[in-house]
């Protein structure tokens, strides 16, 4: 199977699966926000994981060295504007929720540039899923699953703010699908650059993996079982490269 096919198949698997995921948890918001830090630190575990052991070995070995370098720091600086511009908090918002701070619906204009900035997030996810799968497959399926789980908390605290748009949510999660559908076009010169792009996505998921998902677990008590649910998430990457 082509790497943008197996791209495409993952990104509408992550999407349908996030429509259930929104429909079921609202009911069960507070049970949800109890366990949500276990579950980012185990992303945390594999996206590093998929960093460190998988994309940082094949970057050395097909990119200059004087490249290496470059790609990452483009990376991190192309996350962290993304990010800014667009106001990406993987889990914060809904960890603010938890510790008491409400939110009420949007108005209907910011509730339309909510939505747009979430359809890019998750497009963006398609595009970065596509060069994992150029990669390997464990890759591509490891970084599916990172993909899917933290885009939970965001996707679910965009939704608890969407009360009047009810559809804007289950659109929302469907941007890695045409992220995947406009690569087509690009698909040659990505194929001959894949590499250095590899090195690019590497920067910002170490970006997001240090500089907003792992920072949440600095205030959390249970700091043990956080780090083992971290650790857990480094186990699960072998298991996928052990047995794909």
């Amino acid at each position: 199977m082509s790497p943008l096919l197996s791209a495409f198949i993952a990104n509408i698997c992550i999407a349908l699966l996030l429509c259930v995921v929104l429909f079921f948890l609202t009911p069960v918001k507070k049970l949800f926000q109890k366990h949500l830090h276990f579950m980012l630190a185990g992303v945390v575990g594999l996206l590093l994981s998929l960093v460190f052991f998988e994309f940082f070995e094949e970057i050395i070995e097909n990119v200059p060295a004087s490249q290496v370098g470059l790609s990452l720091f483009i990376g991190v600086l192309l996350f962290h504007l993304f990010e800014t511009v667009l106001h990406f908090h993987h889990c914060h918002d809904i960890c603010d929720d938890d510790h008491g701070h409400s939110h009420d619906h949007l108005p209907k204009q910011s509730a339309q540039l909510l939505f747009a900035g979430t359809f890019l997030h998750n497009f963006f996810h398609g595009v970065i899923l596509y060069i994992a799968f150029l990669s390997s497959v464990e890759s591509g399926v490891a970084l599916s699953l990172a993909i899917f789980l933290h885009s939970v908390p965001q996707n679910f605290a965009h939704a608890l703010l969407w009360k009047d748009e009810k559809l804007y949510p289950y659109l929302a999660v469907f941007g890695g699908v045409f992220g995947v559908m406009t690569l087509f076009f690009f698909e040659g010169f990505i194929v001959k650059n894949a590499f250095f792009i590899l090195g690019i996505m590497s920067g910002g998921i170490l970006y997001l993996s240090l500089s907003d998902l792992l920072p949440t677990f600095q205030n959390e008590k249970k700091k043990i079982p956080l780090f083992f649910s971290l650790f857990s998430g480094v186990i699960f990457w072998y298991i996928l490269d052990i047995f794909l």
